[in-house]
């Protein structure tokens, strides 16, 4: 059996993951962001109605970090959910998916009728968690502010565990912390994905090399040439000659690239 995962790009931070037979939405269903590249409008076609075995279909569980709106859009979650068979939604905590003044959302409303499973991680900061999806995969939720102006923020940072494959999607949480280290004790990560303000430190590089011991460096998260903030892949260009004698770097610069873990 094979035991790879392979991680699609959709656009920013979202990914598709693809272990044997099951299937991850990571962070994967939004719209708009001044400074990122939407996601294509060919992908969500294939998403809603492309064939039943296209890779884009059926994801088993959607996962999100956060809710900022390059990471999550409640109309495109409700319009995947309609075309698609998901098995669970994972959300920050219970009431994230209330309004600002205690009502529903429309996907909450959406959720607490239909089949799908609506969960929540419902962890505070410093605070982590392994959950298990199903018999042969599993997830480390791991809850840190988020970085940057943001801190203000919680967020959720993901190891996803299938067979001996162990991969961390930092995305946007506050990086390096000791929770990490804490979390990942006698795991052998096999990569991490870091953004490009996270690859450009030197700090939370020395961190994945020397303290976490990853295998491979995976950099995604950034916008599709001549779109959105192009310093972002100025500084993953500046630093990734240095980086790449220090472990194997992959960069995910376009649509539908494709990393096999």
């Amino acid at each position: 059996m094979d035991s790879s995962i392979q991680v699609s790009l959709v656009s920013n931070a979202g990914v598709l993951l693809q272990i044997g037979t099951e299937k991850i939405l990571l962070d994967a269903l939004w719209q708009q962001s001044a400074d990122y590249s939407a996601p294509p409008s060919a992908i969500y076609e294939q998403m809603l109605n492309g064939a039943a075995d296209s890779k884009w279909r059926n994801a088993d569980y959607l996962l999100f970090t956060h809710l900022h709106n390059d990471h999550f859009a409640q109309n495109k979650v409700i319009e995947y959910l309609e075309h698609n068979s998901v098995r669970a939604v994972w959300f920050e905590r219970p009431d994230c998916l209330y309004d600002n003044i205690g009502d529903s959302s429309l996907l909450l409303t959406y959720l607490q009728v239909s089949d799908v499973a609506y969960r929540a991680f419902n962890l505070q900061r410093g605070q982590y968690k392994r959950i298990e999806l199903s018999d042969t995969l599993a997830i480390t939720a791991i809850c840190t502010e988020h970085m940057g102006i943001n801190a203000h923020q919680d967020h959720i940072a993901i190891v996803v565990h299938s067979d001996s494959k162990n991969i961390l999607f930092v995305t946007d949480a506050e990086f390096p912390l000791a929770i990490f280290k804490q979390a990942l004790v006698d795991i052998q990560l096999d990569a991490v994905f870091l953004n490009p303000v996270h690859f450009y430190s030197r700090r939370a590089l020395n961190f994945v090399v020397e303290e976490l011991a990853a295998k491979k460096l995976v950099v995604y998260h950034l916008p599709f040439a001549g779109e959105g903030n192009s310093v972002f892949r100025r500084m993953v260009m500046k630093k990734l000659p240095a980086i790449s004698e220090r472990l194997p770097v992959q960069v995910l610069w376009n649509v539908g690239d494709c990393v096999t873990i």
